[in-house]
């Protein structure tokens, strides 16, 4: 499946692969190719953005499962620390082995947010990166049919002014 880095490649390519207008820095593109480029972006966009969607999802998903697990190990936890607490020797252990378990399981619910966290910023910031270089090429390729489109006026009024002082003599 081709991504929208894929397309934006091509898009490079049908700017590079572009013939020069003679005497001019402008360049004539295959613009029915160039629009197909376009919409295939168009149309792939969504699905990177679904991508996105689905990472922070999961990012959800694992925060939540770390969050259960903790409550589970706290509770087990607070479980034997009751068991435990007929006598005080037992029940200070207990309690500091149930208070490190609930160090250990925040941190370890810490450490997994921040990795999902992470990489949720890094898919969502190669989106970003995504879109704003097909918003850069587009606009490139806007420009460059503008140019032509101006260049190709002014050639069409110098020929009829042309014309016109034949006319004349």
């Amino acid at each position: 499946m081709e991504t929208i880095l894929d397309y934006l490649d091509e898009m490079e390519e049908i700017i590079d692969q572009a013939k020069s207008v003679p005497f001019t820095n402008r360049i004539s593109i295959d613009r029915e190719r160039l629009f197909d480029v376009i919409e295939k972006i168009r149309l792939n966009l969504p699905i990177e953005i679904d991508k996105a969607q689905k990472i922070v999802a999961d990012y959800e998903r694992i925060l939540a499962d770390a969050r259960g697990k903790s409550d589970i190990i706290v509770d087990e936890a607070r479980h034997e620390a009751a068991k435990q607490a007929d006598e005080h020797e037992v029940y200070k252990i207990a309690l500091q082995q149930a208070q490190e378990m609930i160090d250990k399981s925040k941190k370890e619910a810490g450490d997994i947010r921040l990795n999902v966290m992470e990489y949720a910023d890094e898919i969502l910031a190669k989106a970003e990166n995504t879109v704003r270089d097909v918003m850069t090429s587009v606009n490139q390729g806007t420009r460059a049919i503008d140019d032509l489109f101006n260049k190709t006026l002014d050639i069409i009024y110098e020929n009829r002014q042309e014309l016109r002082g034949n006319k004349r003599q």
